[in-house]
């Protein structure tokens, strides 16, 4: 079952653009200082039920100065929470809007099932001896993996990017 612990509804700082952001409960990579540890334990927070909270998340998502989602953590790949995300990429994605997605996975280890509707990863696990101050991660090892269009072709491929907002 998918918590959560924190949402902002008018984010301007974990993606471009307004966003919603959600930061779900629950993230099996115990980084040592991770700055949500709370967020690493999959029982804390609120229960998200499809008919609650998830209903009130997509009804925000639709309003027209909503920009897209982003989800963090603990960690929105994590197995507790992993169908959840799901839903809400296809959902945002389906509404016209981006999606973004903090992971402690690697890209490489991620299922391409959800590639279809995200619009950016930002991937690896937080090392606190790489520690760092830029824009949207923790520590340098961390890379923006946006998605990029082959030129005049249907197919996609995701490109490590200098920073968030490039």
């Amino acid at each position: 079952m998918t918590r959560f612990f924190e949402y902002k509804l008018e984010d301007l700082n974990n993606g471009p653009g307004l966003r919603l952001s959600i930061w779900l409960s629950g993230c099996p990579h115990n980084c040592p200082n991770c700055f949500e540890k709370d967020g690493q334990n999959p029982e804390y927070g609120e229960i998200i039920y499809e008919d609650g909270w998830e209903a009130w998340f997509k009804t925000r998502l639709k309003d027209e100065l909503c920009d897209g989602i982003s989800l963090l953590g603990g960690d929105p790949l994590a197995p507790c929470n992993y169908d959840f995300t799901l839903r809400m990429a296809k959902y945002t994605k389906n509404i016209g809007k981006t999606v973004y997605i903090w992971t402690g996975y690697r890209y490489e280890n991620i299922p391409y099932e959800l590639d279809k509707y995200v619009d950016c990863y930002i991937d690896g696990m937080y090392i606190d001896k790489l520690k760092c101050d830029d824009a949207g991660r923790g520590s340098s090892n961390q890379r923006f993996m946006r998605k990029t269009k082959i030129e005049d072709k249907p197919i996609f491929y995701f490109k490590e990017i200098e920073n968030l907002y490039e």
